[in-house]
């Protein structure tokens, strides 16, 4: 009985990794996505160092304005990437909150974001078009990612206010109140739900095969805490994840995790239309950092009706090291498999190789090469140019 159970598991093991290489792959692709991984993988030496929030006993507040990471960073998040992802010797924090707290009550921003997409093949009759919702392209295409202002303003230790415009469009606006001291925040307003890891590449696989990336807002109420090692988040938004329906009821999602070592680990899970046809997605996901190699893995699964319909499924591997404090490098391959109609997505497997280089503390540019299977090849150049401010 051991022994066909033995068996039983290694045969569910290999069809599932059957199933997740199964897109057809040239050799000269495979030999290139094999030495890319080991060129990123054999050129780190690996110190064993917590991520940055549990290296540093804190919690992303410290160097973000939003709670939940990510975004625009304050004062003693743009000294800690300045110096190479660490604090400068004899640094206090606890004395830079006190100065930022007291001098600094409206900060802006700026982020001027443009491309230029190059595809490998050209086809007159694929005439998609580049835009924020996908970088897809059918022709070579120059394009204005991004045109977003910023606003952050302090209104009382207690209260902030954050709005921000891109394009012409609202992203983010939002009130924020602590509830407890450093540890219990509530955002009322427009904002990105907070699920999983999240990722600043609007055209991630599992964020735009599922209508929740970066470029995505939502409007609802959001709660964020930390407790020692252990986070939380949980969110009432209007929902309606599918466009073309529409959603007389709330979504929900919540979101639990904890950090231990080099490693933050945790399980979002969103539920929308509860009062109709119940659709779920579920993110177990990890991190890790080791000095200056950073792993993150996802796997998402959307479902309908409890689970007993899989419309699909997920997952995401991405390695990231830190050459130096201005030039990075990483490495991601994504998978999404869509396994009904009812959704948007379309499966879809590719591989990621991204170079980002810092030529100025305002201005920096990035090369990502997409190795999409059964679809022409992208190279996309960027630039991006921000400014920062404070008044008031």
């Amino acid at each position: 009985m051991e022994s066909d159970r033995s068996i039983e598991s290694a045969d569910t093991i290999n069809f599932f990794i059957s199933q997740l290489l199964a897109p057809a792959l040239s050799m000269n692709k495979i030999y290139f996505l094999i030495f890319a991984n080991l060129l990123i993988l054999c050129t780190c030496k690996v110190n064993a160092l917590p991520e940055f929030a549990a290296q540093e006993d804190t919690n992303c507040l410290t160097c973000h304005f939003d709670p939940d990471g990510g975004g625009e960073r304050n004062k003693i998040g743009k000294i800690y990437e300045d110096n190479g992802f660490t604090f400068p010797e004899d640094f206090s924090i606890e004395q830079t909150i006190e100065e930022e707290s007291v001098d600094t009550k409206i900060q802006f921003s700026g982020n001027v974001r443009n491309a230029y997409i190059k595809t490998t093949e050209v086809k007159s009759e694929d005439p998609q078009q580049p835009g924020c919702v996908s970088c897809h392209s059918g022709f070579d295409s120059f394009i204005l990612m991004k045109s977003e202002l910023r606003v952050h303003a302090v209104i009382s230790e207690r209260t902030s206010v954050t709005i921000a415009n891109n394009l012409g469009e609202t992203l983010d606006a939002y009130g924020q109140l602590k509830l407890y001291k450093n540890q219990l925040h509530v955002k009322f307003g427009k904002f990105e739900l907070p699920f999983a890891i999240q990722h600043k590449d609007h055209n991630h696989l599992l964020r735009s095969g599922n209508n929740i990336g970066s470029n995505t807002r939502d409007v609802g109420i959001a709660m964020t805490g930390y407790v020692d090692d252990f986070f939380f988040n949980a969110a009432v938004f209007n929902g309606n994840r599918q466009e073309f329906e529409t959603n007389q009821h709330k979504g929900f999602m919540a979101t639990i995790g904890g950090r231990f070592s080099n490693f933050r680990f945790g399980i979002s899970h969103l539920v929308d239309k509860p009062e109709q046809v119940v659709e779920t997605l579920t993110a177990p996901f990890i991190t890790a950092n080791f000095g200056r190699l950073s792993i993150e893995g996802e796997y998402d699964v959307r479902a309908r009706s409890r689970l007993r319909t899989i419309d699909s499924s997920g997952v995401s591997v991405e390695f990231k090291y830190r050459w130096s404090p201005n030039f990075h490098l990483a490495s991601r391959y994504e998978s999404l498999n869509v396994n009904s109609d009812y959704t948007n997505s379309s499966s879809e497997n590719r591989f990621v190789i991204t170079s980002r280089y810092k030529a100025t503390s305002e201005a920096q540019f990035e090369v990502f090469y997409w190795y999409h299977f059964g679809k022409p090849d992208q190279v996309i150049f960027m630039s991006s140019f921000y400014f920062g401010g404070k008044g008031g």
